[in-house]
């Protein structure tokens, strides 16, 4: 039996970060954000914003990455950026299919 393909959440902001927490509770998912900053500490267990506490982030089975090839394979995507940020976070979508932007 094949292994379920994740749901990637791709900004991890105080918005996207705490959904894909909590959709990593129920199914596989990758979490993505641009900040390599922001994926070394959320690695740490550390959420700048303060939305996830340290032990919730760090007992999680979700993924965080700024890999954008760790999220082609993805079911299916949300995509959250700050509206100063989304051009740079839109830089993504031309890797995936064009079905999943719709």
């Amino acid at each position: 039996m094949t292994s379920p393909r994740p749901i990637a959440v791709i900004g991890l902001g105080y918005v996207g970060l705490p959904l894909a927490v909590a959709l990593a509770r129920h199914f596989p998912t990758v979490g993505y954000d641009l900040d390599q900053d922001r994926i070394a500490e959320l690695r740490t267990g550390h959420d700048r914003t303060g939305e996830i506490a340290a032990r919730v982030m760090s007992d999680s089975p979700l993924t965080v990455t700024e890999d954008e090839d760790a999220i082609a394979a993805a079911e299916s995507m949300v995509a959250l950026a700050k509206a100063h940020d989304s051009k740079k976070q839109l830089h993504v979508f031309p890797k995936l299919a064009p079905a999943a932007l719709c």
